[in-house]
């Protein structure tokens, strides 16, 4: 019986004695994850996995804060020699191939679109919490407290990712710390008082566990004495060996115990004071975050600037008292105008796309903007719109600050006139060290003359080229003609142009003609350039003289060359106009009609032809390549081929369309157009009409040239367009074989008209337009009541005031009948 009353002691003392474990609640931290992701890729092998030198880690809509501490953990790589590269994707479609892709647990309903999107990459899929364990490659889950990997080998397999055995290793530490924002006094005063009552709460039980810790072990060690005396009771009197045995046996137990309860009781001091030292550490940076927070509520209350809290709509939670100072709003006010949104209530023109940006993106967005306030004050204001992110990464409220940067703005403005007008003195200034630096070089190699000359015009300084210009060296000059640049100068307006000069700060020139020593006749070019200080006063000037008599010589040549080459062409315009048909003869053929001709230069590439054949009167109005001299040899080879062409011909052969069909094919022969590459593309444009003057039968046919036909006046007034054929005469890619002859029976009093495109081509009118053809239809039909004379006059008016200080552009020619 006392055997069994001894083994249960020894019982309750090893139950008493068992340890106890304390389990610490963790949470898995965004440094905790990071550090996973960093450390996976060592259990993963890829294709070419030996040649791979940087590994590629995506995130699919990752939150700053995690990106952030990821890219921090990733930045050195692996030992610096394998890099590793941090790509935080906003969609899928943005999605490329990386060695790994974390999907957050906020974007599991994405699940499938991703591994849609990763088919045939050569990229294994972390996930996070996702429920089926049948389609993840990778699975971040929490279990017990801690973090698992939950691995399907075979997907990975799928996707030529191998996993080494070793991965098993990897674990969880969970290590969480949370931050909270409080937005008022209140809040703050209330959290302080919390960590004081937390404090005490925590020093009671440390007190109430060590109290009750050592009732234990006294409890214990009085357990111990009794059942020792009770020992020495029952074995006192018995000295059996067994008896001996057994008492040393639990003297043993009872030293462990008195042991083990004393190495207990230190570790749990040990652990309480560890406790203790972190819950202090905590403390301290509560109250220091809570002193922070006390300093901004009063810089959010007394602060002058607009301190703004809005929802993610953009709706206003809360104004400071700064807004209103700066605005004139109270939020009620806000809200009554129909304000009570950012969007509404900005007047900045991109504030809705800037808005979703920043919640987008979850970064600060920082803009300028033009205000208005409640008093029609405006202003200029800096506005930072700043997310709040909750423990998710998701933005849950925003915070916007604007500050009046109105005098900024007025100072800026300031600073980039005077920043302005600083650059243009220092580039004025560069320019002038620039050109000093190479007078220095001109001073000393040149053959020129250069002389320096004081403020006053006294000269300083004349280097070697002065005495080989004018053949006398300075002392000789200065005793024949005195010292003062500016009075030795042939030039008369001289003082005039050097006061321009330091006005403007600019050099001046001038040319003028003197004689050497011995005799000879020479043209100098002077270039006089004043040279200033750092304040822009006139120090000195520094004048270049250049022998340029044999440019002058060659210019005069020129003069006399251009004389005769101009005189040639006024005599080429006397022969052109010869060989026009003369006035009598148009008027005996033609007593009521009209011709404007305009050539661009003397001579005209524009030209009119007439002949009488029987009772047919042929008419045309004709434009060659190019204008001047060489439209003017085209017009002598147009009227010439005319000429021969209608001199073969009977009356009764006699079409428009067939003459310039043969006309065409005599151009291209004469200048030998057969269609190759690089050939002269040389023609003309023209209106033929063919009159029989018995019957009024109208023959017409053009190329490029229409006819116009203006019937009657006022009201009962008509108009007809007989279009040309859409090719020149001359080679044209798209030529048809023969013109259109074009036959119109016209009446008394009708009104033709043929014409180049000068006059609709020319440029001019306010907005310097071309005239158009329309509108030289529509002067044309509204001057037809007039005499030929008067329309002549109309239509030469008109194109004067059209074209006005524009140059002309082209040659004008215009043909008017009366029928």
């Amino acid at each position: 019986m006392g055997y069994k009353k001894l083994i249960n002691i020894l019982i309750i003392l090893v139950v008493l004695c068992l340890p106890h474990k304390v389990a610490y609640a963790q949470t898995i931290t965004n440094k905790q994850k990071a550090k996973l992701l960093y450390d996976l890729p060592l259990y993963l092998k890829w294709d070419n996995d030996d040649k791979i030198e940087v590994i590629k880690i995506g995130i699919l809509k990752g939150s700053k804060i995690f990106v952030d501490e990821l890219k921090e953990r990733t930045r050195r790589g692996y030992n610096n020699i394998i890099s590793i590269d941090v790509i935080n994707f906003n969609n899928i479609a943005d999605i490329t191939e990386t060695q790994i892709l974390y999907l957050p647990k906020s974007q599991n309903n994405k699940f499938n679109s991703v591994k849609r999107k990763i088919l045939g990459f050569n990229t294994a899929l972390i996930s996070e919490g996702y429920p089926d364990k049948k389609n993840i490659m990778i699975n971040l889950q929490i279990k017990t407290k801690k973090l698992v990997l939950q691995i399907n080998a075979d997907i990975l397999n799928a996707a030529n990712i191998k996993v080494v055995s070793e991965v098993s290793l990897l674990g969880g530490i969970n290590v969480g710390k949370k931050t909270s924002f409080e937005k008022s006094k209140k809040n703050i005063a209330r959290g302080n008082k919390k960590a004081l009552l937390l404090q005490s709460s925590i020093n009671k039980k440390q007190i109430a566990v060590l109290s009750e810790l050592d009732n234990k072990i006294l409890y214990k060690q009085k357990q111990i004495n009794e059942l020792n005396s009770e020992l020495k009771k029952q074995m006192a009197p018995k000295n059996s060996p067994l008896t001996v045995f057994s008492l040393l046996f639990i003297i043993l137990i009872l030293i462990f115990l008195t042991f083990r309860a004393y190495f207990i009781k230190n570790k749990v001091k040990k652990l309480l004071v560890e406790q203790k030292k972190e819950i202090a550490i905590q403390a301290a940076e509560f109250a220091s975050i809570n002193e922070e927070l006390e300093k901004l509520s009063i810089v959010v209350s007394e602060t002058s600037t607009a301190v703004m809290i809005l929802d993610t709509n953009g709706d206003f939670d809360w104004i400071n008292i700064g807004f209103t100072k700066l605005y004139g709003y109270t939020l009620q006010l806000l809200q009554r105008e129909s304000k009570g949104n950012i969007i509404k209530a900005s007047n900045h023109p991109d504030i809705e796309s800037l808005f979703h940006q920043c919640v987008n993106e979850k970064t600060p967005i920082i803009y300028e903007s033009y205000v208005i306030t409640k008093d029609k004050e405006k202003k200029w204001a800096q506005s930072t719109l700043s997310p709040i992110l909750d423990d998710e990464g998701e933005v849950s409220m925003l915070v916007l600050i604007d500050s009046d940067i109105s005098k900024i703005k007025e100072a800026e403005s300031e600073i980039i006139r005077q920043n302005y007008k600083i650059l243009n003195q220092t580039s004025e200034l560069e320019s002038k060290n620039f050109e000093l630096e190479k007078l220095s070089l001109v001073a000393s190699k040149t053959d020129n003359s250069v002389v320096i000359a004081d403020l006053n015009g006294e000269i300083e300084w004349v280097n070697d080229g002065f005495t080989r210009l004018l053949g006398v060296t300075f002392e000789e000059f200065s005793a024949e003609y005195g010292t003062n640049l500016f009075l030795t100068s042939l030039n008369p307006n001289l003082i005039d142009q050097i006061a321009e000069a330091i006005v403007f700060k600019k050099s001046i020139n001038y040319t003028s003609k003197t004689y050497t020593k011995d005799g000879r006749l020479i043209w100098i070019q002077t270039t006089m350039t004043p040279i200033f200080n750092d304040k822009g006063e006139v120090r000195k000037f520094i004048a270049i003289d250049a022998n340029v008599t044999k440019i002058k010589l060659a210019e005069e040549e020129i003069v006399r060359q251009k004389e005769k080459i101009t005189d040639s062409i006024h005599y080429a315009r006397k022969i052109q106009t010869a060989v026009l048909p003369p006035d009598n003869f148009l008027k005996k053929l033609l007593p009521d009609h009209f011709i404007m001709l305009r050539p661009k230069d003397i001579v005209s590439g524009d030209f009119y032809w007439a002949m009488e054949k029987g009772d047919n009167l042929l008419i045309a109005a004709a434009d060659c390549t190019g204008h001047g001299v060489p439209g003017g040899f085209m017009s002598m080879l147009g009227m010439t081929f005319l000429n021969e062409i209608v001199g073969k011909l009977s009356d009764s052969e006699l079409d428009a369309g067939n003459i310039l069909t043969e006309l065409r094919s005599s151009v291209k022969l004469s200048l030998r157009q057969t269609g190759k590459e690089g050939e002269a593309k040389d023609g003309m444009d023209i209106a033929l009409c063919i009159l029989d003057r018995k019957t009024n039968i109208m023959q017409f046919a053009g190329a490029n040239s229409p006819l116009f036909v203006v019937r009657g006046n006022g009201e009962t007034q008509q108009t007809f367009d007989i279009k040309a054929d859409d090719m020149p005469i001359g080679i044209f890619y798209d030529e048809k074989e023969f013109f259109t002859n074009n036959t119109l029976q016209l009446q008394k009093g009708d009104n033709c008209y043929i014409f180049s495109d000068g006059y609709a081509d020319q440029f001019g009118g306010k907005r310097g337009g071309k005239f158009m053809l329309k509108r030289l239809k529509k002067i044309l039909a509204l001057s037809s009541g007039r005499t030929l004379e008067e329309q002549k006059n109309y239509i030469e008016k008109k194109f004067d005031t059209w074209k006005e200080n524009y140059r002309q552009i082209d040659d004008v020619l215009i043909i008017g009948i009366r029928i």
